[in-house]
C-alpha cells in the first residue's frame, strides 16, 4: 500500500514542485526527507534479533531447484520489465501524442497513482477468494487485454489516458501476490527468497526501461506500449505453464 499512496503524492507533487524548483532543489529535499526516515527507523525501529534470522545459505539455494519458485521469481522480472517500460515513459508518452493533455497531466498523475492503490487493495481481497495463482493468471490476462486496448486506441487522447488507467490498475493488482507467493512455495522459510524476488523487481525495473529506451530510439515513443505488451503476454505463458504442472 505505501508505493501505491506514494505514487498518488509523491509523483503530482514533484511534477508541481518542478514548475518553481530546478532538480538540484528538488533532489535536496528527497535528501532531507529520507534523512528524516533514517533517524526515524534508527529511533523507533525494533532490533531484530540476529540470532533467530540467521542465515542458512545451502538450504536456501535448495529452492532454485524448485520449478514453481523459479517461474514465479520469472514472472516477477518479467512483469516489472514491462511496467516499467511503459509506466517510466508515461508522462512522454501522453505529452508527445497529446500536447493537449499538459494542464491536465498532474491530475491524471494523480488517478493513476489511485488506481495502483485500488488495484493493489483489490488484488488483495481477490487473491484471499480464489488463490495466488489464479489471482496471478488474471492479472497476467488483464494487462495484456488493457495493452492491447492502448496499442488499439493510441489515436484516442481519453481511451488511452482511460486504459492506461485500468493497465496500472491490473498491474499492481498483480504485484501484492508474487511476495505471497514466494512465501506460500517456501512455506514461510526463506526471507532468502523474498529478499531475491525483490531484488527481482529492482531489476527488472532497470531492464525494462533500459529495453523501452532502445526502442523508442528505434520507433518512437509509441512502441513502449509494444513491450509492455510483449511482457504480458509472456506473463501469461508462464502463468499457464506454472498451473499445469503445479496445481
Amino acid at each position: 500500500m505505501g508505493s501505491s499512496l506514494a505514487l498518488v503524492i509523491g509523483i503530482p507533487l514533484t511534477r508541481a514542485l518542478s514548475a518553481v524548483l530546478d532538480w538540484r532543489s528538488i533532489f535536496w529535499i528527497l535528501n532531507a526527507m529520507m534523512l528524516l526516515s533514517l533517524v526515524y527507523f534508527l529511533k523507533y525501529l525494533p532490533k531484530a534479533d540476529h540470532a533467530s534470522t540467521k542465515l542458512d545459505l545451502k538450504n536456501e539455494l535448495q529452492f532454485f531447484k524448485d520449478g514453481k519458485t523459479l517461474l514465479l521469481l520469472a514472472y516477477t522480472l518479467t512483469m516489472f520489465m514491462g511496467y516499467n517500460a511503459f509506466y517510466t515513459y508515461a508522462t512522454p508518452y501522453l505529452l508527445l501524442l497529446f500536447p493537449s493533455i499538459e494542464p491536465l497531466m498532474s491530475l491524471i498523475l494523480v488517478a493513476l497513482g489511485l488506481a495502483s492503490f485500488t488495484g493493489n487493495l483489490l488484488g488483495g481481497h481477490v487473491s484471499d477468494a480464489i488463490g495466488y495463482a489464479k489471482s496471478m493468471m488474471l492479472g497476467a490476462i488483464l494487462q495484456t487485454v488493457s495493452m492491447l486496448l492502448i496499442l488499439v486506441f493510441q489515436p484516442s487522447k481519453w481511451l488511452s489516458v482511460l486504459f492506461i488507467i485500468v493497465w496500472l490498475m491490473s498491474a499492481w493488482f498483480t504485484g501484492l501476490q508474487l511476495n505471497t507467493g514466494i512465501a506460500q512455495v517456501t512455506e514461510n522459510k526463506s526471507s532468502f527468497m523474498l529478499s531475491i524476488n525483490g531484488s527481482l523487481i529492482q531489476l527488472g525495473g532497470a531492464l525494462g526501461a533500459s529495453l523501452a529506451a532502445v526502442f523508442i530510439n528505434l520507433s518512437g515513443i509509441q512502441s513502449i506500449a509494444v513491450v509492455a505488451l510483449m511482457t504480458s503476454l509472456v506473463l501469461v505463458l508462464i502463468q499457464v505453464v506454472s498451473m499445469k504442472r503445479y496445481s
